[in-house]
């Protein structure tokens, strides 16, 4: 039924929540720290999954305090260990309502209990110690809302040297303090790898440095997608899958993250059958921000909406467009709408942030097989709730798309990029 796959550190190759040709209804990745190639929250070569969840770190909802005292040898000249310590740890409860079920995880190095006299159970697996909220005298030590906290106190002796010693922590049953965590991930993929289908793609993320983020599978298809990504470092960011369809509809939205190439509310090469949704904010992405797909297969086949607000930054001083710098309404290669269909919308909404290219409500060298809504200034979007800052467009607005892909103004004024019609407010 349910897979629970918990990484806290480590080095591996491939990483997936369903099974190698087997599915099951929910898959749960959560990755805390390590190093990993591949993470598929889906099945290998085949086997269909209901729901993938991928969680990478944790809001703090619970933040972690450990404190030591490291003790001299003849301190407890009983033993042969070079290292006497005593731990205290203080967990703090930052939401606004009691939690009362906890676990944590601490790595303290060659180590034995030496005395516990605290209320919490603590059990030792080689250098992994983990408590959890349940005192062993009576109930739970539950922390209270905004701000309540729990302490508890114990000694080990290690086989660590006195200079190398060192205790580290997470959070891994409510929640995870990740500011500090080294996630790093090359391809990130919500659903499969080769084969079976993902029903329900989600990727949750607050820390980590990824190469690739695809929200949907490699070379199996998904039905939906929802990527809510804060605080990431990125080479590029599909919300769709890479050479896998999107039956139904995506849903990226970028936080707070760096993007070093380009974003795409589309696949890489798989076509998104449903809408396609990009939210940035505070964010800078050195590309280009699209909508739609890369490839000319991967059409986003409805809708493609595009928002942009708060301390955003689309390209560099040094960007050209329309390689760079740019924001579409639609996608690279790939089109917006289906030419049987002709009735397509591409949006852009921009409220703040600068673009240090061009803003295009079309594609870039593709076609929006429909109409396209550029609207510029919060007074233009009729979104409640984003964040309005200044906004700086150094090139130029385009109601419709790109005819040159080499930023040359030897244009093909024969080329249809929009169908239908054009609306540009400002």
């Amino acid at each position: 039924g349910t897979s629970n796959v918990t990484i806290n550190s480590g080095t591996i190759t491939d990483l997936f929540g369903g099974g190698n040709e087997a599915g099951l209804t929910t898959a749960n990745v959560t990755i805390l720290d390590g190093t990993i190639s591949n993470v598929y929250g889906g099945s290998n070569q085949s086997g269909n999954i209901t729901t993938s969840n991928i969680l990478l770190g944790a809001l703090e909802d619970i933040s972690l305090d450990i404190q030591y005292t490291n003790r001299a040898p003849g301190y407890y000249p009983q033993s042969n260990k070079p290292t006497y310590a005593q731990i205290t740890v203080t967990l703090t409860n930052n939401t606004d309502a009691n939690i009362q079920n906890w676990e944590i995880q601490l790595t303290v190095p060659q180590a034995e209990i030496f005395a516990n006299d605290s209320p919490s159970n603590i059990t030792v697996s080689g250098n992994t110690f983990t408590v959890n909220s349940v005192n062993r005298y009576y109930g739970y030590n539950t922390l209270t809302a905004n701000g309540g906290t729990y302490s508890f106190t114990f000694d080990v002796l290690s086989d660590t040297a006195l200079d190398a010693f060192d205790v580290t922590g997470v959070v891994v049953g409510q929640a995870s303090s990740a500011a500090n965590s080294n996630l790093s991930i090359t391809n990130l993929f919500g659903g499969n790898n080769l084969g079976g289908v993902t029903s329900s793609a989600n990727i949750t993320a607050y820390t980590g440095t990824i190469g690739t983020v695809y929200g949907g599978g490699n070379e199996a298809s998904v039905g939906s997608t929802h990527l809510e990504l804060s605080g990431i470092t990125a080479t590029d960011i599909y919300g769709g899958g890479n050479a896998a369809a999107v039956t139904g509809n995506t849903y990226l939205d970028i936080d707070d993250s760096s993007v070093s190439n380009n974003v795409y509310g589309g696949g890489n090469e798989g076509v998104v059958q449903g809408n396609a949704e990009v939210l940035v904010n505070d964010t800078h992405i050195y590309g280009n921000a699209f909508d739609g797909g890369k490839g000319s297969t991967a059409v986003v086949q409805h809708n493609s909406t595009i928002t942009i607000d708060g301390d955003s930054e689309i390209g560099t001083s040094s960007s050209v467009a329309p390689n760079g710098g740019c924001v579409f309404g639609s996608g690279n290669a790939a089109s917006t709408g289906t030419v049987a269909a002709n009735n397509s919308n591409a949006t852009v909404n921009l409220v703040g942030g600068i673009v240090h290219g061009n803003v295009y409500g079309g594609p870039k060298m593709a076609v929006v097989y429909g109409t396209t809504d550029t609207n510029i200034g919060t007074s233009a979007v009729s979104i409640s709730g984003l964040q309005e800052d200044d906004i700086v467009i150094s090139g130029t607005v385009f109601g419709g798309g790109e005819s040159n892909a080499s930023g040359s103004e030897t244009y093909d004024w024969t080329f249809i990029s929009v169908t239908e019609g054009i609306d540009v407010l400002i």
